[in-house]
């Protein structure tokens, strides 16, 4: 899986520039980490998971905890972002403006909003999803804005996305399918079939 955002980490050369904090039993950390400084602040951390959405939320490089505290506070900040992209769009907030600052974005599904809806961005900020997590991601995003979905093809400028562009129904078909498992999410044979798919688009 995916996390859908980039980790600031930094060599042991760079100058150390972040601070750790807690949330409970939960830690995040905000700015660029030495990767010694991250093994040493990670250790013995078994049965921890790291969570995009958090990070983003408070701002941090990487949000970790106990797996059922991260559920518990993931739930209560989707639902607060949730409610917040929904009252900003019902005051006259530009869609793709509020989904980007309030939605589950990660680097793919930012790039793509951002170029489907006629948004600045950098060339540096040129992502694919790159898993069935990125591209759930994306998916999300389409649903909200549904006015972008007819212009998924136009992607196909891009060389990450020459071939997943012109085949996105057909993913998009695979991920309905999924979605309508018990859990919610892809079997383990589906994601990968899901990924083969995937790779074979993209190579």
């Amino acid at each position: 899986m995916s996390f859908g955002f980039l980790m600031e980490v930094s060599t042991d050369d760079e100058p150390e520039s972040y601070t750790v904090h807690s949330l409970g039993a939960c830690r995040y950390i905000v700015g660029s980490v030495p990767i010694s400084d991250l093994a040493a602040i990670c250790k013995g951390k078994r049965g921890h998971v790291m969570d995009n959405v958090l990070a983003r939320h408070y701002g941090a490089s990487i949000f970790f905890g106990p797996k059922k505290d991260v559920e518990v506070l993931r739930k209560e900040v989707e639902a607060f972002r949730n409610e917040s992209l929904e009252k900003a769009i019902a005051n006259g907030e530009d869609v793709a403006q509020a989904w980007l600052k309030y939605g589950d974005v990660g680097a793919s599904s930012s790039f793509m909003c951002k170029a489907l809806s006629g948004l600045p961005f950098e060339d540096s900020e040129v992502y694919a999803p790159a898993d069935y997590d990125d591209f759930q991601r994306c998916e999300k995003m389409l649903d909200i804005i549904p006015g972008l979905r007819e212009k998924v093809s136009l992607l196909s400028t891009f060389p990450c996305y020459s071939g997943l562009a012109k085949s996105w129904d057909q993913l998009s078909a695979m991920h309905q399918l999924y979605r309508a498992n018990k859990s919610g999410w892809p079997s383990k044979d589906q994601s990968s079939e899901f990924q083969n798919a995937m790779r074979a688009l993209q190579s």
